[in-house]
């Protein structure tokens, strides 16, 4: 029977050779007996409440072999919340025939401090994580951050939760925190710090999210964020709220990491 080939795939003819070539020749060589073949995957952002693109990135994972999974970056939504009920957004990665999996944005959460277009941390897990435990391989207990591993790889992804802030209200109408305030959680940094010392030596870590959470340094490349926008420019932008790089850059190193300062 004959492939199909999906139209978002005829539309990058382009990158074929690529794709191709990294189905191909994604492999480690150890000796013509110990070859094995090098994780790889498809990442999404910012899709924006665009449901034919997100379908697109389903239909790509699907098509290539050597693509083992999908990781939509967040922002999923256009502007709020409540802006839909969300079920296509299940209904369409739920036709993904390897893991797709989610990071929580700011738009998710929605860009706002009213309780009636906004999401609650429950709210934004039963859209956006939910969906994707069958892929996890165990539920997060409601939690919108998660590890999962890739054992034929011997690779570990953590997914942390930018906007895991509380529900306080102030009024009955507005929430205390905005919404698309960037804040961990102490409880998110203790775990992160858990899972950390759980991990193998020998996996290398993936640490997905979706907004920067320590100081950008503009680097010699024409994607930087000062680049795209004026209003990410420089330091300023993202001052004290660099625990997370502290952590890892502990981990890394070797160090021993402890939730030295409490996230504000």
């Amino acid at each position: 029977m004959k492939k199909v080939i999906p139209k978002i795939v005829k539309r990058n003819l382009d990158t074929e050779h690529i794709m191709h070539a990294s189905c191909k020749y994604g492999y480690h060589y150890a000796g013509e007996k110990n070859s094995y073949k090098l994780f790889s995957m498809l990442l999404g952002a910012d899709f924006h409440g665009d449901e034919k693109r997100l379908k697109n990135s389903v239909e790509f994972l699907n098509y290539y072999e050597c693509l083992d999974c999908a990781l939509n970056l967040g922002d999923t939504f256009a502007e709020n919340f409540s802006e839909s009920d969300g079920k296509w957004y299940s209904e369409i990665i739920s036709e993904a025939k390897k893991p797709y999996l989610a990071v929580i944005g700011n738009h998710d959460m929605g860009n706002s401090d009213l309780i009636s277009i906004s999401a609650t941390k429950k709210d934004a897990y039963e859209r956006f994580i939910k969906p994707c435990e069958k892929s996890l391989g165990f539920c997060t207990e409601g939690r919108a951050y998660y590890i999962k591993y890739f054992e034929k790889y011997k690779v570990a992804l953590i997914v942390l939760n930018n906007y895991d802030f509380s529900d306080e209200t102030e009024d009955g109408e507005h929430y205390k925190i905005h919404r698309a305030t960037k804040v961990f959680s102490k409880e998110q940094i203790t775990w992160l710090i858990n899972v950390l010392s759980e991990i193998p030596t020998d996996h290398p870590l993936i640490v997905a999210f979706h907004a920067l959470p320590f100081p950008a340094t503009p680097i010699d490349t024409p994607f930087t964020q000062n680049e795209l926008t004026e209003t990410a420019s420089g330091n300023t932008a993202y001052k004290d709220d660099d625990l997370i790089c502290e952590i890892i850059n502990a981990w890394t190193s070797g160090g021993k990491i402890s939730p030295s300062s409490s996230p504000k």
